[in-house]
């Protein structure tokens, strides 16, 4: 085929070059064409990422709350049951003490009785 001194070269993508497109001007047209797609398709993409983005993050801070409510709740139960252990605790150093107390008098008695 004879190329006639005239460049016919096609858009990026492939197509068949059209009648604007075998001028310099057609063809830059037909690249600036091209790009806008591309760079049309690459902010859709940064789009979809940027909801991927923002879906996991609002999940891990729903996550993260439930968990500090867990915990908060938690500690509420744990200051409860501690205060009962500590009362508890109390009640039962101050049994040791009077039988100590019991056994300490039993034996002075004992002594003295000698």
């Amino acid at each position: 085929m004879e190329n006639n001194g005239k460049e016919t070269t096609g858009s990026t993508l492939g197509a068949a070059p059209g009648p604007n497109q075998t001028t310099p001007v057609g063809q830059l047209q037909a690249s600036l064409a091209d790009w806008r797609g591309r760079i049309d398709e690459l902010l859709v993409q940064l789009d979809l990422a940027s909801m991927d983005v923002r879906e996991a993050f609002q999940s891990e801070l729903a996550r993260m709350e439930n968990a500090r409510l867990a915990l908060r709740s938690g500690v509420g139960y744990a200051r409860e049951d501690l205060a009962s252990v500590v009362h508890a605790d109390r009640a039962a150093v101050a049994e040791a003490l009077r039988e100590i107390e019991r056994a300490f008098k039993a034996a002075c008695a004992s002594v003295e009785k000698r």
